[in-house]
C-alpha cells in the first residue's frame, strides 16, 4: 500500500509539475494528494504522514512520510524536475 502510493505520487510529480508549471497548478497539485504544503520564494515543499510497510516485520509503530519538494522562479514557475522521496520515521 505504502509502495503503491508514493509510486503513484511519484508518477503525478513527474506529469504534472514539469518545468514551466505555474505556481496555481502547483498548489492544485499537493490539494489533489493531500499533501500538507508551504511555497516561498525558491520552492514548494509538503509531507504526507502516511503508514508503510515496516511493523508487519516486528519494528516500529509503521509511520512513514512522502515528501515532495519543486524548485520555482521569482515568478513562481517550476524551473527543475520535482523530487519525491520516501522515508520510514520510526522503523529500526
Amino acid at each position: 500500500l505504502f509502495d503503491d502510493r508514493f509510486k503513484s505520487i511519484k508518477r503525478d510529480a513527474e506529469e504534472q509539475l514539469k518545468i514551466g508549471t505555474t505556481k496555481a497548478e502547483v498548489s492544485r497539485f499537493f490539494v489533489e494528494h493531500n499533501i500538507r504544503f508551504i511555497i516561498s520564494d525558491s520552492e514548494a515543499s509538503g509531507t504526507l504522514l502516511t503508514t508503510g510497510g515496516c511493523a508487519p516485520v516486528g519494528c516500529g509503530s509503521d509511520s512513514a512520510l512522502i515528501g515532495v519538494r519543486v524548485k520555482l522562479s521569482q515568478a513562481g514557475v517550476v524551473i527543475e524536475a520535482p523530487t519525491v522521496v520516501s522515508l520510514y520515521t520510526d522503523c529500526l
